[in-house]
């Protein structure tokens, strides 16, 4: 039996794996020794059993050591910090979380993201209006649509019906003020 398959199977039975099975797994995996498969096997036994707080910093720490790093001493002179992503959402948190950390004091270089589709960066962007215009424009809205709903009620005596029939004016009213 590889060793992939009894770390996979000692995760699969609920048992935490210790430092180097985890550096090794993913070593194996980056190096292509490990097919996609057995990582899958792997991460759908962390999905069912978890990882211990060791386990998850040890993934972290392997992961982050998996690629190549740049050195940015004697470039900026402040610390850098960049984004891991691998695309999906995680581009899309870069919008925020780059200007926010460079907001720090921070140099943020920007090597990730630079693959974002026209879609993306459309998206986030309409995202972004909309989160600060529906704000200010639905009370506006539900204000005018009231006016005109009662100014065209008026208009057609529907007021004066519902007001011979028992209806009271605060009772017509209640609904509109609860939704705006």
């Amino acid at each position: 039996m590889t060793a992939a398959k009894l770390i996979i199977d000692k995760k699969r039975e609920g048992r935490a794996l210790g430092s180097a099975e985890i550096r090794d797994f993913v070593n194996g995996f980056t190096a292509g020794e490990i097919p996609d498969c057995q990582m899958s096997a792997l991460a759908m036994a962390i999905c069912c059993r978890g990882m211990t707080v060791r386990e998850t910093a040890d993934l972290t720490d392997v992961m982050m050591r998996s690629g190549a790093s740049i050195d940015w001493k004697g470039v900026v002179d402040r610390p850098v910090a960049d984004k891991h992503s691998t695309g999906g959402v995680g581009d899309k948190l870069s919008f925020v979380i780059q200007p926010l950390a460079a907001a720090c004091g921070l140099a943020v270089p920007s090597l990730v993201g630079r693959g974002l589709g026209f879609k993306v960066i459309m998206e986030f962007l309409f995202w972004g209006v909309c989160s600060q215009a529906l704000p200010l424009a639905l009370p506006l809205a539900t204000l005018l649509a009231s006016m005109m709903t009662l100014g065209q009620m008026g208009e057609n005596s529907e007021l004066t019906a519902l007001k011979a029939s028992g209806i009271s004016l605060t009772r017509l009213m209640t609904p509109l003020m609860i939704c705006s």
